[in-house]
């Protein structure tokens, strides 16, 4: 609709807004050059206002049928629960607002559900297994996993922090058995060299392989492998010109493990696969943009638009790509970096306002099959995904103090280990790891 033609233009707006939201939305154009005004409030708590000239008074019937119009789309907000939304554990079913995402306009793929809650009084939230279960403290004296091995159910690397010790002497992992007692891996104890050790950023928990029997981490020279059940330790080196390892997971259904690497100071990266006996293979794969499906194909999301994911499988006999519409906007800060991570019939993605927003983040669960959204759930910004279960949950650290499992089509909740602090600090560049054996 053109504006009519004025030497003199006064500004038109249209603006929605809640009472107890201190930021209305607003949109305003030019047309004339005194000011009027019209204000409805609707049922839902949304005030609308309409600012338009004298000149523009033309306009009246044409502006008026059109908020008409925008006001039936937007009469269940975003904000608001609805009667498809399945709880989230004993939470409310309702969102803050604060990562309120708006919906994809795509008349043809379905609306996403509306957003369950993590919830907020943990104290009532049942455990797996019935019973209590907290982490040891990093510094508590435990048994030695090299003088006691034992097959491991998990692995826990307590909040690492910028100021820790530096050197191996700041690197100690905890191991949860399959007896059930904890043990204690410090990487000192190795005897690895000093210039391997990758720096102050996160080391991480490492990653264990689908049986617990072995587990693998990084080092500025390779891989080290450390056999659980005998305490036998075998590091792989790695190609002189590649050897800086970023990340090592035990690909899912194989005895292999795949990590990327690249020369020290540089960020070009190779993606190579080592096997048990300590083989080095090289591969085409990027390491550092796939994760894998239950199957151990490597998988990419190579692109991520404002309504569309590209999803991009790296097969045996080629590669195939396949895009996505999930029913939700994808963030600014999805749209360079998603990793999905793949159940058997589900695909999970971390959906974030980028560090270090204090913002509610949430994990969405997809259907592996269309890539429609089937389940979201709203949780703290500082919150990580470790994997599906067998049983379909998905596993969530939830801001750094305790493992959660998520059932996203029923919204049940149970707590499985809580980490002891002392916690990061708001905005603190400091997290805790934990992993479980791979799929």
């Amino acid at each position: 609709m053109a504006a009519p033609e004025s030497s003199d233009h006064a500004d038109v707006r249209l603006s929605k807004s809640r009472p107890a939201s201190p930021h209305p939305i607003g949109s305003t154009v030019r047309v004339g050059r005194q000011r009027g005004r019209h204000d409805l409030d609707t049922a839902n708590g949304h005030h609308w206002s309409l600012q338009l000239g004298e000149d523009g008074m033309a306009l009246r019937t044409a502006l008026v049928c059109a908020l008409l119009t925008l006001l039936a789309a937007c009469t269940t907000s975003v904000g608001e629960p609805r009667k498809d939304s399945p709880p989230a554990g004993s939470a409310d079913n309702t969102t803050d607002g604060a990562f309120a995402l708006p919906e994809a306009p795509t008349s043809n793929v379905p609306k996403a559900p509306r957003p369950q809650v993590a919830p907020r009084d943990w104290s009532r939230v049942p455990w797996v297994g019935g019973r209590r279960r907290v982490a040891p403290a990093a510094a508590e004296e435990l048994p030695g996993v090299l003088q006691d091995p034992q097959r491991a159910r998990l692995v826990y690397h307590p909040t690492e922090r910028l100021d820790d010790p530096t050197g191996w002497a700041g690197e100690r992992l905890l191991f949860l058995g399959v007896d059930d007692q904890w043990r204690v891996l410090d990487m000192e104890e190795l005897g690895l060299p000093a210039d391997w050790w990758p720096g102050v950023d996160t080391y991480g928990s490492g990653s264990l392989s689908r049986d617990g029997r072995v587990w693998a981490g990084k080092t500025d020279g390779g891989v080290v492998l450390l056999e659980l059940s005998s305490g036998a330790v075998r590091h792989v080196d790695f190609p002189p010109g590649r050897s800086r390892v970023e990340r090592v997971d035990w690909m899912p259904g194989r005895d292999v493990v795949s990590a990327y690497a690249a020369r020290p100071r540089y960020y070009k990266y190779d993606t190579f696969q080592v096997d048990t006996t300590g083989r080095v293979k090289s591969v085409r794969y990027p390491g550092w943009r796939t994760r894998f499906d239950v199957d151990g194909t490597p998988v990419e999301v190579s692109r991520a638009k404002r309504h569309q994911l590209t999803i991009k499988r790296w097969e045996d006999d080629g590669i195939t790509s396949t895009t996505w519409t999930p029913g939700v906007t994808i963030p600014r800060s999805m749209r360079t970096t998603a990793f999905g991570v793949f159940g058997a019939t589900d695909v999970a993605l971390y959906a974030h306002r980028g560090w270090p927003s204090h913002a509610p983040a949430q994990v969405w669960a997809l259907d592996k099959g269309t890539g429609a959204v089937t389940a979201r759930l709203q949780v703290p910004a500082a919150t990580a995904i470790d994997g599906w279960a067998d049983d379909g949950t998905l596993r969530l650290l939830v801001a750094n103090r305790r493992v959660v499992e998520w059932q996203p089509r029923t919204g049940k909740v149970r707590q499985v280990l809580e980490l002891p602090g002392p916690y990061p600090g708001s905005g603190e560049w400091a997290a805790a790891t934990v992993a479980f054996p791979s799929q």
